[in-house]
């Protein structure tokens, strides 16, 4: 970390440029896919905690793994207040966010049929 900030500043901004990008994205991915979702960007991380509450899933994480084949570290982990919540890591490309979005979406179709 003091490296970065001492030696590597443009990158320091590089990453957090890309990050603050990738929240945008995941927030209107959600609103257009899954708008039951809600999802409020923290400031200073790399992570989002999205609240799966009203999918009606009895375990959010794992649904979407089973059915959608996209992994996402269960809010439980952290907290059992959180148990409705599934943490995605924005350190990722734009391309795996979609992809773990509309996976999430293709998982919710298969529940219905």
């Amino acid at each position: 970390h003091t490296a970065a900030m001492r030696h590597a500043q443009d990158w320091v901004d590089e990453v957090s440029s890309e990050i603050a990008a990738n929240k945008r994205l995941l927030a209107g991915l959600l609103a257009e896919h899954l708008p039951a979702t809600r999802y409020q960007p923290g400031e200073g991380t790399y992570l989002a905690w999205v609240d799966c509450s009203a999918l009606g899933l009895e375990d959010p994480a794992r649904a979407f793994l089973g059915r959608g084949r996209v992994a996402f570290s269960p809010g439980v982990n952290f907290s059992a207040a959180h148990r409705q919540w599934v943490r995605i890591n924005l350190a990722a490309s734009p391309g795996i966010i979609t992809e773990a979005v509309l996976r999430m979406k293709a998982s919710l179709d298969q529940g219905k049929h």
